[in-house]
């Protein structure tokens, strides 16, 4: 793509209206040393960037083998799928709330509680109470050290 001519050539990638502002951003990145020596891990964090999802190469490594090496294309692509995954698993998690669902497990009424309480009180078993108020033994444990605390 040439100055006079706007239009990109076949197979070229078109240049953005930021192009020169992205340069010296990558300029700057790379002499803050951002990306560190690692030439591809720095790439990647642009490309976040680029595209309004930032992450920083710290963000962008975690969770991957070899932590301390330079990356690799193939962990290069692990990161980069890391950071889409984790941002559906939000976007997700924000469209259920904005729709005005109850996420995480539902709580336990205060029916069911006082019961706990009352037959533990009474001295019965852990499983008999559990299998009794309709509620998981762990739910009875729980219950009676809350009570105990």
């Amino acid at each position: 793509m040439s100055a006079s001519n706007p239009e990109p050539a076949p197979g070229e990638i078109p240049a953005s209206p930021d192009a020169t502002a992205e340069s010296a951003e990558a300029e700057a990145m790379a002499a803050s040393g951002q990306g560190g020596d690692d030439a591809l891990l720095g790439c990647l964090a642009f490309l976040c960037r680029y595209y309004e999802r930032p992450r920083s190469p710290e963000v962008l490594k975690a969770g991957l083998p070899d932590a301390g090496k330079p990356l690799t294309p193939a962990l290069a692509v692990r990161a980069a799928e890391r950071a889409m995954i984790r941002e559906r698993v939000m976007s997700g998690l924000e469209r259920a709330k904005a729709q005005g669902k109850q996420l995480g497990r539902p709580r336990i009424s205060g029916a069911k509680i006082n019961a706990v309480r009352a037959a533990r009180a009474e001295g019965k078993s852990i499983r008999a109470i559990a299998k009794a108020v309709g509620v998981s033994v762990g739910t009875v444990q729980r219950i009676a050290a809350q009570k105990a605390a």
